[in-house]
């Protein structure tokens, strides 16, 4: 959505854990030399000095398996100048993300150096041109979480060839401007969950249909959607077998 800004709250399933980050595992960091080829190699999210992201994937996983409940970790590793690793760590448990902050092997952080750890409960995604970048909200130190920041080239266009989130579903019911969508059946004796999908005007309806209105009960879907909390998820787009 180019020259526009569209701030999407991803909400963690925040349960209220009030454990101080330092409660939490400890992170352990690679010392240099730590070239970029290395870093990709081990799965890293890589930013190169020319602001070039490799693995960008590895992100996208990442925001899937907060969206899912899975317990994931992922490291983001840049470089300074000088090529130092300067690494950001998050660590999602299933109800929210811990990050740390890790410039211990710059050499020219002067006081700063060290790590530094927050948790925090939602990752905003802002939609900027063609860029897409991610910072951390809500968080027990802005301060800490602000040294978080990463963006792409990916736009939404980008978006589109990305798996749905919610696949091989059908409508289930409609209210007033949500629908309710649930998994097939393949088991008559197990119990399905069913998930509450609000439409906006940003929707986009595709596939046999092009309205919500046109939207009907047992109506085969597949679901992206672009803001995720525990109680409110806004389709960016459903399509309609």
């Amino acid at each position: 959505m180019r020259g526009s800004f569209m701030s999407i709250l991803l909400f963690l399933f925040l349960i209220g854990c009030s454990s101080p980050a330092e409660e939490s595992s400890s992170v352990d960091n690679p010392s240099k030399p730590y070239p970029p080829q290395q870093a990709t190699e081990n799965g890293d999210v890589v930013v190169n000095n020319e602001g070039e992201t490799v693995n960008y994937k590895r992100f996208d996983a990442f925001l899937t398996s907060v969206l899912t409940g899975e317990n994931d970790e992922i490291r983001v590793t840049k470089y300074t100048i000088e090529g130092a690793p300067i690494f950001y760590n998050l660590q999602f448990n299933g109800e929210d993300i811990l990050y740390t902050f890790d410039n211990t092997e710059d050499g020219y952080a002067g006081s700063g150096r060290g790590k530094r750890k927050t948790r925090c409960s939602e990752i905003n995604q802002i939609n900027v041109g063609e860029r897409i970048e991610y910072r951390l909200r809500v968080c027990d130190s802005n301060e800490i979480a602000w040294t978080f920041h990463l963006s792409s080239e990916k736009t939404s266009a980008d978006m589109d060839e990305a798996d749905p989130d919610y696949n091989q579903v059908f409508i289930e019911a409609m209210m007033e401007n949500t629908i309710v969508i649930a998994p097939y059946a393949t088991d008559p004796e197990a119990s399905y969950p069913t998930y509450e999908i609000r439409i906006d005007e940003n929707t986009r309806i595709e596939g046999s249909k092009n309205s919500f209105e046109e939207l009907k009960v047992k109506d085969d879907v597949k679901v992206w959607v672009r803001k995720i909390g525990e109680n409110d998820k806004v389709a960016e787009r459903v399509w309609v077998q």
